[in-house]
């Protein structure tokens, strides 16, 4: 045999007798020149592996928010901003209503109270109305959701402070007040003011279900609020400071109420995990959840230049949830796969751009697909 060939056999198995000379696998130097010392990279497809972090939707699953980290989008936004709320409330209504007690026509007693309650259920709306644009950096909803729970919360205010004076002045007809009386009128005024605070959330935001929440977290607001404001301006001893922290209460209590509802009331939503606005939740209210960089959108992504104005919906058919890529100018990825529509499950994914957005469903739980 020639020095310059190799010859190719099966250990342990004699060769066929029959067997030619030119039926052999032969490789000679010549085929060996062209060969590279490494072989070529294997093009990398979406799903692939990321080199040195394994699949980036794995590690999503499996490091999935905890209570405390998933809540903190709706239940410490909401107790901030209603805190911010009912701190510049006091502020504005203290140099206008204060401590005077002059005797007054029961006519101007009960407008009185009433622009006081407006003044305070407007403000603490306001701040919870625009804090889901804030956090987002959405200023046309933060705008739209001020000015809508301005209005709702001064409407209901009003309403809260003249019904909370009546109560109070129908419970001295049967005797000399007491603490119980004025806790009783204060409670049922503040609760009034809370309800429509939490209206104008559910309102401001265009949902049937975030209505709900927001009148039954309001309401719970409110009577916590006014069940504690007396009890508070006992310890203290000043009506000043007794006010302060009384309506700084009652906003920070009707905003923490709200977030409290929405989550237990949640049946699914979105956690960011990856990109500009990384632990903001999104709770899935509608039936249709349109998500992209338009003001439009239910799910407003700004800050990620990769997202479509409108570039995905999410739809509720029933209690599973579909999504569909609404474009095809840009992919739409779950589990790093690129899709043109398919069901969403507990664990999920989703990619757009280069943000990245946890699914998670109550009735599944936690498990993955």
């Amino acid at each position: 045999m020639d020095d310059d060939r190799i010859e190719i056999s099966f250990d342990g198995e004699e060769e066929p007798p029959t067997l030619q000379p030119a039926e052999r696998l032969v490789i000679t130097n010549d085929d060996l020149k062209n060969v590279p010392d490494h072989p070529p990279a294997r093009p990398q497809t979406f799903g692939g592996p990321v080199p040195g972090q394994g699949a980036p939707y794995l590690q999503y699953q499996q490091k999935k928010p905890g209570i405390v980290a998933v809540s903190q989008g709706t239940v410490l936004q909401g107790a901030v901003a209603g805190l911010v709320g009912g701190f510049l409330a006091w502020a504005i209504t203290e140099p206008l209503f204060g401590d005077d007690q002059a005797a007054r026509d029961i006519s101007l007693i009960l407008i009185e109270m009433g622009v006081f309650g407006g003044l305070i259920g407007g403000i603490i709306g306001c701040c919870l109305g625009a804090a889901e644009g804030v956090v987002s950096q959405v200023w046309e909803k933060a705008l739209r959701g001020g000015a809508i729970g301005l209005g709702i919360g001064a409407g209901g205010g009003f309403l809260g402070g003249i019904l909370g004076q009546l109560v109070y002045g129908s419970l001295l007809l049967l005797g000399p007040p007491t603490m119980g009386t004025v806790m009783v009128a204060r409670t049922i005024g503040w609760s009034t003011v809370g309800i429509f605070v939490g209206l104008g959330q559910g309102v401001g935001r265009g949902s049937g279900k975030r209505v709900v929440n927001g009148l039954l977290g309001g309401l719970a607001g409110g009577l916590v609020a006014g069940f504690l404001f007396d009890p508070i301006g006992m310890v203290v001893q000043t009506g000043t400071l007794s006010r302060a922290v009384g309506i700084t209460i009652l906003g920070a209590a009707a905003g923490l109420a709200v977030g409290l509802v929405e989550e237990m009331r949640k049946e699914a939503w979105l956690s960011v995990v990856q990109g500009p606005l990384s632990g903001k939740q999104f709770i899935l209210y509608e039936m249709r959840t349109r998500i992209g960089s338009s003001p439009k959108c239910e799910i407003t992504l700004l800050k990620d230049a990769g997202i479509m104005p409108e570039h995905a919906v999410i739809e509720n058919r029933g209690g599973s949830y579909v999504l569909t890529n609404a474009q095809t100018q840009a992919p739409t990825l779950v589990n790093g796969q690129v899709v043109s529509q398919t069901r969403l499950h507990g664990g999920s994914v989703i990619t757009v751009g280069s943000t990245s957005l946890l699914f998670e469903e109550k009735a599944i739980g936690h498990q993955g697909i």
